[in-house]
């Protein structure tokens, strides 16, 4: 969130996500995988497989990395 501080700067709070998932209590969670999950095109990916913990690669050599909320707001809802 954000309001207006003196002088016309936005300023910025941070969110606790996990506390924020709970109080929700959601039954369902839907995401647009990407740009949302990691940044790239899942579909442009031949043969993809996970090489590491929040990282795919394609027979091209290609990545594609999770963003670094991922993992926090996917072990938030598993508590939810």
């Amino acid at each position: 969130s954000s309001s207006r501080a003196s002088g016309g700067e936005a300023s910025h709070s941070t969110v606790d996500l996990p506390a924020l998932i709970a109080s929700c209590n959601p039954s369902v969670a839907i995401f647009d995988l990407d740009s949302t999950l990691w940044n790239g095109n899942c579909e442009s990916f031949d043969a993809a497989r996970v090489v590491a913990p929040g990282e795919a690669s394609d027979t091209a050599g290609r990545t594609l990395r999770l963003f670094p909320e991922v993992s926090a707001v996917f072990e938030a809802l598993s508590r939810a």
